[in-house]
């Protein structure tokens, strides 16, 4: 049921999956990834700097671009790239970006 929703995704450079050939469909996603999949859907846009903290990480530009963006504003709890990304906090992620 989701495999166009995942194809769409890839093409559209938003995710690259898990691995070269697989998506994890039941994985849980990170608050790194959720915020990778938002920063690549809004076209990857220029990241003035990177926070020191996410310095040679994969995720160094989205979750620097979110912090500049003020998207962890609000949320109760430090936003930890490895943490589990709750729900709650996805919607409101993707309504600090699209709405």
């Amino acid at each position: 049921w989701f495999y166009e929703a995942v194809l769409w995704a890839v093409e559209q450079g938003i995710t690259t999956g898990t691995s070269a050939t697989t998506f994890s469909p039941s994985g849980t996603c990170t608050n790194a990834e959720v915020i990778t999949f938002l920063y690549r859907s809004q076209g990857k846009p220029a990241v003035s700097s990177v926070r020191p903290e996410y310095e040679g990480e994969w995720y160094a530009e989205s979750m620097s671009w979110g912090g500049a963006n003020r998207m962890y504003d609000g949320i109760p709890v430090s936003v930890l790239p490895g943490a589990k990304c709750p729900r709650a906090d996805i919607v409101y992620f993707m309504y600090k970006v699209l709405a």
